[in-house]
């Protein structure tokens, strides 16, 4: 897995800059726990849409994830677009993807959100379909089971082939890059299933094929990297004439 360098950055006018986004895809991170003066300046920017989805968590940890994460995604793109937090609003396209309202959203701007365990990430850019995923690889799940039910016969004959320590991160690989792809390819509902990517660590991160599409996979550019210990990411961009700037955000 490539690590890349996350500077730390505030949100100001140098770190995100639009003009930027033509050229690369901007990766921030923040972490979920936030004191609770960052907490009530980000709940004070959703809406009452997205207030009535708190009632969907049990947790109130869970709660504040939530209004943390979405709350930034509001400063964040406000940043970028230069538009009051207050007045950014989304909608759901028909294929489950959160965008900005068209009343909002300029011409080709591009983010995807994910986050996992106590980190949040988000990646925009212009110009080009975009998607990130993120997850906390300590978490207690039978990712043996979950592979033989969302994995192609093939990523599951290569899992099944590595040694026990590397089953795990292969896992992780596979899943990250596959939800990541999902989000950006946006031209049907793809299920895992319908696509192949690389999984055996330290391999390069790509896509192999995508069923009906045969030119597809020399369409994206992937990359995996670390957040955080005990973090996997994937970055899945259009085309290959970008590059990536990673921010971890402070306050």
């Amino acid at each position: 897995m490539e690590r890349y360098i996350f500077s730390k950055a505030s949100l100001d006018a140098f770190a995100c800059n639009p003009e930027d986004l033509s050229r690369e895809i901007h990766i921030w991170v923040i972490d979920l726990i936030q004191p609770d003066s960052n907490y009530l300046n980000f709940k004070k920017l959703l809406n009452e849409e997205e207030i009535s989805k708190l009632d969907q968590y049990i947790f109130n940890s869970d709660k504040r994830r939530y209004i943390v994460s979405h709350g930034f995604l509001k400063e964040i793109i406000g940043k970028y677009l230069d538009i009051n937090p207050h007045d950014i609003s989304f909608k759901t396209s028909s294929l489950g993807k959160s965008c900005l309202e068209e009343t909002l959203k300029p011409i080709n701007f591009e983010f995807s959100l994910a986050h996992s365990g106590e980190l949040a990430i988000y990646a925009l850019t212009k110009r080009r379909r975009v998607g990130v995923d993120i997850e906390y690889v300590r978490r207690k799940i039978d990712y043996m089971k979950i592979a033989s039910k969302f994995f192609t016969k093939r990523e599951k004959d290569i899992l099944d082939s590595l040694e026990k320590d590397q089953k795990k991160m292969a896992f992780f690989n596979c899943w990250t890059r596959k939800e990541a792809f999902i989000k950006a390819f946006n031209e049907k509902l793809l299920d895992f299933q319908d696509f192949e990517v690389t999984i055996i660590p330290n391999n390069a991160p790509q896509i192999i094929d995508v069923q009906g599409y045969p030119m597809e996979s020399k369409r994206w550019s992937m990359m995996s990297f670390s957040p955080a210990e005990s973090y996997i990411g994937t970055l899945v961009g259009e085309g290959r004439n970008w590059k990536p700037r990673f921010h971890y955000t402070y306050f």
